[in-house]
């Protein structure tokens, strides 16, 4: 497990474990927004990353594949992200 996960784990322990004050979540809250930021900042760049060019091929996945073999627009990566199962 990841740094994140442990902290995201304790906060929804705390959450679970109050049912009102004295539990504080300003501190929970300022973690998972930066945490949103930070996520949403990668998915930023890999969609940027994974562009539409031209000629309706994906900008970075084109690279790896010669002339022939081109990654269509959405390539896999945006279907990922975007939740396509196709």
């Amino acid at each position: 497990m990841s740094d994140v996960t442990d902290r995201l784990d304790a906060i929804q322990e705390r959450w679970n474990a109050s049912s009102f004050p004295p539990y504080s979540p300003q501190g929970d809250i300022a973690l998972l927004l930066d945490l949103a930021r930070k996520q949403q900042a990668a998915l930023d760049a890999v969609r940027a990353l994974h562009a539409l060019d031209d000629e309706g091929d994906c900008t970075h996945c084109g690279d790896f594949f010669c002339d022939t073999r081109k990654a269509e627009y959405p390539c896999p990566t945006i279907r990922a992200l975007d939740g396509d199962d196709a």
